[in-house]
């Protein structure tokens, strides 16, 4: 039949893959690499905390000028949970049903996938349902599924002797109407578009799309009932459920644009460009050529200026290229935009240089402690010495432990569930260890004639069966 072969191509559709795949809640990010290239790699973005803080983050470390041909990345957050980008692939957020865009501001969106006349996102395939339960006709005579992405509701024969199974909205909530009695065909008209209705023995019969094809609710019988139903393995080169019930071509862009697939090739953006290599060298030295999507979501070519080609001091000026910024004292400067870098006048320049510390600290440049603080330690691996192996914040102090998890975690490092100790009243019994002062401290209970003893754990009701674990 038409609509089976049609319907089996679009399930392997409407169950495959994911869609732009990535982290689900946004996180500070640490400062940009350095890049090398004729302009030289371009800054890490505006780093910030993770989670819902209010506080705007600080660009990651500037790109050096040498060589040729080659770009720096970018990456970061700002603060409040902004997610910032470069391009697309900075905004994959791992969940298949939100589109990734880097909007021209600098900052990830991510709309939903799916709307319109296909609001269920199936693991990243915008359809009509993705199972039975986004199917209800109301009708309780009819058998309800989801084939293919597409809701579809079918006669039944439970209706008894006597009576079919309509599937007209309009009849009774049961569904069930009596068979009447007919002389020609004309005398069994079914406000249903797909059935025949036929006069077959002086009695009517509703059969189904007797010529093939898929019975779309409403609509009638034909090749596809929703655009899941049609081929869109290429997102350029989609196609769709026309008015006649069809699958016709339906090309996402118009044909002066340039259609860009994502990394995974699922879903499809329309724009001037795809990469910053479509867009045009504007002359200006200073200056980064980014695609961008606007707020439009429609990719353009854009022209930012960066201060990390210009010698240290001199911004960029997206017109003129690099300009001399005088200055008669540090006050005259613009604050650094970095963690752990300080700004001097020298020689009537403002000149960046590192933040010094003393007594073997190091200035912390990274979101796991406080930004451009001097610390003995900023994170774990700045802690070598034997037993204290843990950069414990804000303090930034290496110590053997932070917090009670800590010393527990290193207890029980994934064991299997302690066994209950045999024993009566007043039985010793070694609880969770705690973190006092920076050193995991041993904490022993005396257990009672109605407890036993879980190590580990503590002491429990003797009525209860085994131990819990002891994380």
């Amino acid at each position: 039949m038409l609509g089976v072969g049609v319907a089996l191509s679009a399930i392997g559709v409407a169950c495959s893959g994911s869609d732009f795949s990535s982290a689900d809640a946004p996180k500070g990010g640490s400062g940009g690499m350095a890049g090398s290239g004729a302009k030289g790699g371009s800054g890490g973005s505006d780093s910030g905390a993770s989670g819902d803080t209010s506080t705007a983050g600080t660009p990651g470390a500037a790109g050096t000028q040498s060589g040729s041909g080659g770009t720096g990345a970018m990456g970061g957050t700002a603060g409040g949970g902004t997610v910032r980008c470069s391009d697309a692939a900075d905004c994959d957020d791992g969940k298949p049903c939100t589109l990734d865009v880097c909007l021209a501001s600098g900052v990830c969106d991510n709309p939903p996938l799916c709307g319109g006349d296909t609001p269920a996102c199936c693991n990243g395939t915008c359809s009509q349902c993705c199972g039975a339960d986004d199917c209800d006709d109301g009708i309780d005579c009819t058998d309800n599924s989801c084939f293919a992405g597409v809701c579809t509701s079918l006669p039944t024969d439970r209706c008894g002797a006597g009576y079919y199974c309509s599937t007209d909205a309009s009849a009774a909530p049961s569904g069930c109407v009596e068979v009447e009695p007919c002389d020609v065909d004309a005398d069994c008209e079914d406000p249903n578009p797909c059935s025949a209705d036929k006069c077959v023995n002086h009695k009517c019969t509703h059969p189904l799309c007797p010529d093939g094809g898929s019975c779309c609710t409403g609509v009638g019988c034909g090749e596809c009932c929703g655009d899941s139903q049609c081929t869109h393995d290429d997102p350029c080169n989609p196609s769709i459920c026309g008015k006649d019930l069809k699958c016709v071509p339906a090309p996402p862009c118009d044909s002066a644009d340039k259609c860009c697939k994502s990394a995974d090739g699922k879903s499809a953006t329309c724009g001037e460009c795809c990469v910053a290599t479509d867009c045009a060298d504007d002359g200006v030295d200073c200056t980064d050529e980014k695609c961008k999507a606007n707020g439009a979501g429609f990719l353009t070519c854009t022209h930012e200026p960066n201060a990390d080609h210009c010698p240290l001091g001199q911004p960029c000026d997206p017109r003129n290229d690099c300009v001399a910024n005088q200055c008669s004292s540090p006050s005259d400067c613009d604050p650094p935009q970095e963690a752990c870098k300080k700004v001097d006048c020298n020689g009537g320049s403002c000149q960046l240089s590192p933040v010094d510390c003393s007594h073997g600290q190091k200035c912390c440049a990274t979101d796991k402690a406080p930004l451009g603080q001097c610390l003995t330690c900023c994170e774990n691996r700045d802690c070598g010495d034997p037993g204290l192996g843990r950069c414990c914040m804000p303090a930034g102090t290496c110590a053997e432990c932070c917090a009670d998890i800590d010393c527990q975690l290193a207890m029980t490092n994934g064991g299997p569930t302690p066994q209950a100790l045999v024993g009566g009243a007043e039985t010793p019994c070694q609880g969770p260890r705690t973190c006092n002062v920076g050193k995991c401290a041993d904490n022993t209970f005396i257990c009672t004639a109605t407890q036993k003893c879980c190590p580990g754990v503590g002491c429990v009701s003797a009525l209860q069966l085994g131990c819990p674990a002891t994380l």
